[in-house]
């Protein structure tokens, strides 16, 4: 029997009315303690846990609408425990140990109070250092006492980055401290991306991940525009963004959730971080959909490598295996302050019992008969041949010589006139919803040209073939040792995919042919070099280069592949070494990979000597290494896939006093200011930076992201001749140093 309708209504009030009286309950705990960090806004530019290349945002940024300045107070009553400066990082940072036994942590300040400030300069002072480090013994602060002052020291524009730490030293949500944030504004959502997870797995007839776009409905739900379709175990992903009142900065979600058939099946909620798996960051995304198109998706189900902390309330790993029967799924996507958006689907078994394919029968007085499996929406068909000439010409008459229907298709038998004797390829193109293409080969000696793209997932390589010549049997033979075997691949729209399994490059090489009528038309062998996760992998890429792994660097099993000289470069400096290109495929790295590459003979000093990365637009920056001359070779530690290259730097910084002029004459000296670079080795730290007046240390505060250095005698200056002294060095030693005098006004 149904419910009365007002008996519904109560009820559902009831739970809400229950849900906010736990919500207020757990408030007091530490929600209502802690005072607003600053009076520059109460406006988020970035939010918890958002992703960064390599690790995840801690914090929240507060906006400061692009100024300094601001104050900060003291969140809670408490001592200052710790206090940093660098021109790196968080720049000047304060971290706030409270009374309850947690840590705020304020960064990228500009400067601290007074008092602080002070004792600031005078570590300086006596370190001869612009970074210091300092853990005051005894500095008590009260509830609302004024810190220090907003500030974009380190990295980024003008922002306070505030985080709040448990007793072990892991952030927290810092939000949860403050219930009086306002945010009514719910997530944007973008697509869908369905990943899958083995060689024996598909979405729509192809290994690769599927992007599915969504129409936007009122109250913040999705549909999808089109029809999943699946095979074997695959998972789900979410691209999209949040945003909070007035403000436009996009922001992280906090709460994920997946239901499959209205039971929960996946959830994750960033309430803490762990620094030490800071750097899954690239775990909990799908990573090679952002290496290829940055374009990140929040990945709805959890790797068995991954150990982040977000996880508790997820039944189990949120991977789906496909059954029989369709189902529906449900996403729920949320902020913090719980405006939910979301996505509504279904996916059906990829039935492949119906495949769109041609065969030939044979050719008889210049005519192709032809056996055709088509969908019963075919609403145009155009048939063209091409000779050695690799001019494709349109076929201008064929017949039907016979046709029967089937439930899901069309079978004909067609005759097709072909342009000339010596034709080696059919085309046909069909008009319907796919606009698919298939092909036939004609002659049985031709050797159509085969275009094969390798695209790395995370659990797999996928090899692609274009234009698929195969579909009278579809074979494809690998073999490689022990395996030998024969595949049939995915094949759409004239273009056939494979899937190869790490396991098979146990020997380092797999071979591939296409196959077509037990006729090779394709032949190539592959180069990856396996290495796997816990043991410790040594295996020589080439006969200059070494890779080095440990039990600890991979978290999954990593195909490595090395192509020497993929591009020309121009670049002006000492080459000791091919430009060679690593790639994996797999997982991102957990920890450093090392190598060893060996130079050729070194026509400078082994210092200037480093490995060098060098980005798509042929930028060379400095990725470490140190030379072993006894052996003659560089060893350095990798953690990214890229072009990189032995090279040297034998260039000065480059070195710009713009302030004071030599000669000037002032009446009082303002703050000395240079701009100092470096395009190869880079500068890398203040203690390359020296800036001495009268031979007395001067602290030089260099903000690399500008490269402009400024540093203030902390003497006052006497009346009359003044020499001031800048020397830079870059990490290879070369330097540039300059001199002038300025003179004080008598």
């Amino acid at each position: 029997m149904r419910k009365p309708r007002i008996l519904q209504i109560v009820k559902r009030h009831a739970i809400i009315s229950y849900a906010g009286f736990l919500l207020l309950l757990s408030l007091p705990l530490h929600a209502q303690k802690y005072l607003w960090p600053t009076n520059a806004s109460k406006h988020l530019s970035s939010s918890f846990c958002e992703y960064r290349p390599g690790h995840y945002h801690s914090a929240i940024d507060i906006k400061t609408w692009n100024r300094e300045g601001y104050p900060i107070y003291a969140v809670e009553k408490g001592r200052i425990v710790r206090i940093r400066v660098s021109p790196f990082g968080y720049g000047k940072v304060l971290y706030l140990l409270l009374s309850d036994g947690r840590t705020a942590v304020y960064a990228h300040l500009q400067k601290f109070n007074k008092k602080l400030e002070q004792a600031v300069q005078r570590m300086q002072i006596k370190q001869e250092r612009y970074s210091i480090q300092w853990y005051p013994r005894n500095w008590p602060v009260k509830k609302g006492e004024v810190l220090g002052y907003t500030g974009q020291t380190g990295i980024g524009v003008p922002h306070l980055h505030f985080e709040i730490r448990d007793e072990k030293g892991r952030p927290l949500q810092p939000l949860t401290f403050y219930p009086e944030y306002q945010d009514d504004v719910k997530p944007t959502l973008q697509s869908l991306l369905v990943i899958p997870q083995n060689t024996a797995s598909s979405v729509n007839n192809s290994y690769r991940p599927q992007a599915f776009s969504m129409h936007k409905k009122k109250n913040g739900k999705y549909i999808l525009k089109q029809t999943i379709r699946a095979r074997g175990t695959f998972g789900l992903a979410i691209r999209g963004f949040d945003r909070s009142n007035d403000v436009s900065n996009k922001l992280a979600f906090y709460r994920l959730k997946l239901f499959i058939n209205d039971s929960l099946h996946f959830a994750m909620r960033y309430d803490t971080l762990d620094f030490a798996l800071t750097n899954q960051v690239d775990v909990d995304i799908h990573y090679p959909t952002r290496r290829t198109s940055g374009k990140r998706y929040n990945k709805l189900y959890i790797d068995s490598f991954n150990t982040l902390p977000f996880y508790e309330e997820s039944p189990g790993n949120g991977l789906i295996r496909i059954t029989d029967k369709p189902f529906h799924f449900r996403i729920e996507v949320s902020d913090y302050r719980g405006n939910t958006s979301i996505v509504l689907g279904k996916i059906e078994t990829d039935d492949s019992a119906f495949i769109p394919a041609l065969k030939l029968i044979n050719i008889s007085d210049s005519s192709a008969y032809l056996q055709l499996r088509l969908p019963k929406d075919i609403k145009e068909m155009r048939f063209s041949t091409q000779n050695d000439s690799g001019i494709w010409q349109p076929v201008r008459f064929f017949d039907l010589l016979g046709r029967s229907s089937e439930e899901s298709g069309e079978n004909m038998l067609i005759k097709v006139r072909l342009n000339s004797p010596v034709d080696r390829v059919l085309r046909l193109d069909t008009d319907n919803a796919q606009k698919e293409t298939f092909y036939a080969v004609l002659s049985e000696n031709y050797r159509p040209k085969i275009n094969m793209k390798l695209s790395y997932q995370e659990k797999y390589i996928l090899a692609r073939f274009q234009p698929f010549m195969g579909e009278s049997l579809r074979n494809v033979r690998i073999f490689s040792g022990r395996l030998d075997t024969l595949l049939t691949p995915l094949v759409h729209n004239g273009i056939a995919e494979v899937a190869l399994c790490p396991r098979w490059f146990e020997s380092d090489t797999l071979r591939i042919q296409l196959l077509n009528n037990a006729h090779a038309y394709f032949d190539t062998t592959l180069s990856f070099f396996l290495f796997k996760p816990g043991v410790k992998v040594e295996k020589r890429l080439a006969p200059f280069i070494s890779m080095k792994t440990q039990p600890t660097t991979l978290f999954d099993t990593v195909l490595v592949h090395l192509q020497e000289n993929p591009f020309y470069s121009d670049l002006q400096v000492p080459f000791f070494s091919p430009i060679f290109n690593l790639s994996f495929a797999g997982p991102v790295l957990n920890k450093s990979a090392l190598v060893e590459v060996r130079y050729d003979s070194l026509t400078v000093m082994p210092g200037q000597v480093g490995l060098y990365f060098i980005n798509q637009n042929g930028k060379m920056h400095f990725a470490g290494g140190k030379t072993d001359t006894s052996e003659g070779v560089l060893k350095a530690r990798i953690h990214s896939m890229g072009a990189y290259v032995v090279a040297a730097d034998t260039i000065p910084p480059d070195l710009e006093i713009i302030y004071p002029k030599n000669r000037a004459v002032l009446k009082r000296l303002k703050p000395i200011r240079f701009h100092a670079d470096d395009e190869l080795s880079g500068i890398s730290s203040d203690a390359n930076i020296h800036i001495n007046i009268d031979n007395r240390f001067v602290i030089p505060e260099w903000d690399p992201e500008t490269g402009v250095v400024k540093g203030r005698p902390h003497w006052i200056l006497e009346r009359g001749e003044h020499t001031l002294h800048i020397l830079v060095n870059d990490a290879a030693g070369n330097r540039t140093e300059k001199r002038l005098k300025f003179y004080i006004e008598k």
